[in-house]
């Protein structure tokens, strides 16, 4: 295979921009990254060109999209997701489940682990599974069904993890329900990113699970026991302690602009996580759709159960970098990490992909300047091309 050459307004690395730059792909890796007066590679057309050049995405946290959903437990479910996941940017995902039952539960991981065997190349990669619920607290249940929240078991995550071929890599719990924290430290014998969500834990909960291999904080803020000043609960723990990771579903519905900003200030840029949390409603238009056998509404782009609690969200990850840039005020540098290099960090994959730097995977997402998607490129090849742009020009 020739040399293919990536021309961007901005390469954003993500650790710095080039302006008028290049990244030049050899076969599925990346084998330049710098302007062409350093180049030392000789080529006459540009294959792919955008605004900016930036990592693939790699969103940790989503149900599903364009109509399909994970629990929908098929093959062609699974496909249609990762193709939706490729044309906002996305190289590679975590599907994720919600708390239903236990063979239900068992059932959808079993068909991502046949789906994943097949090695398809359809849109983006699936690195693994995010196991959310059911061994989360009631009291944060949110658009969860709290009749299907079962206690914290061993057993059962033996099962989850047996029955997945061993593809799980986060899962979200409540560590107040964790006695001894043998959960905690059981997911992390097993390799297993324990993140907390859907809790009630107190400040020193939280410390304490840290100690035990506690890692991460889903969809950050929402759905968790908030901070008071004598009172730091789950919140002051997550904003507190420098070691854990924090998804945030950058919407500026789920979490007030000025909260996020305040969130990227305490932890640092490698620290936060953009995470979409979408449902089957990413992507389509306002209605009625299911989530977990609830009822979801979707009005102007907010999805909710009837009661009004937040039902994750119709994001993609481009719209969340859109957002953090221009409606939370963060570096657009700092963006491109939050959606690329920190999530491969936290699944340990950040020495071949999450990056653009020679020897790594090319896996790169292609933008506008209004931060829509022109191209996904996935070890290499283009998995999504949004068509209004010729694929390949001659270099002026």
């Amino acid at each position: 295979m020739k040399h293919k050459a990536i021309f961007g307004k901005k390469i954003i690395t993500p650790f710095k921009v080039i302006n008028n730059g290049f990244v030049i792909i050899n076969n599925n890796l990346i084998e330049y990254v710098g302007t062409r007066k350093t180049n030392e590679f000789h080529f006459d057309e540009i294959d792919y060109e955008g605004e900016y050049v930036v990592p693939g995405f790699i969103d940790i946290h989503c149900h599903g999209g364009n109509g399909y959903d994970t629990m929908d437990s098929t093959e062609t479910a699974l496909k249609e997701i990762s193709i939706f996941k490729g044309k906002n940017g996305c190289t590679g995902f975590l599907p994720t489940t919600v708390t239903s039952s236990i063979k239900d539960k068992l059932r959808a991981v079993e068909v991502i682990k046949k789906y994943k065997k097949r090695h398809t190349n359809e849109g983006a990669e699936i690195l693994g599974i995010h196991l959310e619920g059911p061994f989360i607290n009631p009291r944060q249940k949110g658009a969860q069904r709290e009749d299907l929240i079962i206690p914290i078991s061993l057993d059962t995550m033996e099962n989850f993890i047996n029955e997945s071929g061993g593809l799980i890599k986060i899962v979200t719990y409540a560590p107040e329900l964790d006695e001894n924290f043998k959960f905690t430290s059981f997911l992390k014998l097993n390799n297993i990113i324990p993140s907390v969500g859907h809790s009630f834990a107190e400040y020193e909960t939280i410390i304490n699970a840290i100690k035990h291999g506690l890692q991460s904080a889903s969809h950050t803020f929402n759905q968790m026991k908030g901070m008071h000043h004598r009172q730091p609960g789950t919140v002051g723990a997550v904003l507190a302690e420098e070691c854990l990771f924090a998804e945030i579903i950058a919407d500026c519905i789920h979490v007030h602009p000025a909260i996020i900003k305040l969130l990227v200030k305490a932890k640092g840029a490698n620290r936060v996580i953009l995470v979409t949390d979408a449902i089957r409603a990413a992507g389509l238009n306002d209605g009625t759709y299911d989530l977990g056998g609830q009822s979801v509404i979707v009005k102007n782009g907010e999805a909710r159960l009837k009661s009004g609690n937040l039902a994750g969200s119709t994001l993609t990850m481009n719209k969340a970098i859109k957002n953090m840039v221009q409606k939370v005020g963060i570096d657009i540098k700092d963006c491109i990490k939050m959606a690329s290099l920190n999530p491969a960090t936290l699944l340990g994959l950040d020495k071949d992909r999450g990056s653009l730097l020679p020897g790594k995977r090319a896996d790169i997402t292609i933008l506008d300047k209004n931060f829509n998607i022109i191209y996904t490129i996935r070890e290499g090849r283009l998995i999504y091309n949004r068509g209004h742009e010729n694929i390949i020009r001659k270099f002026l």
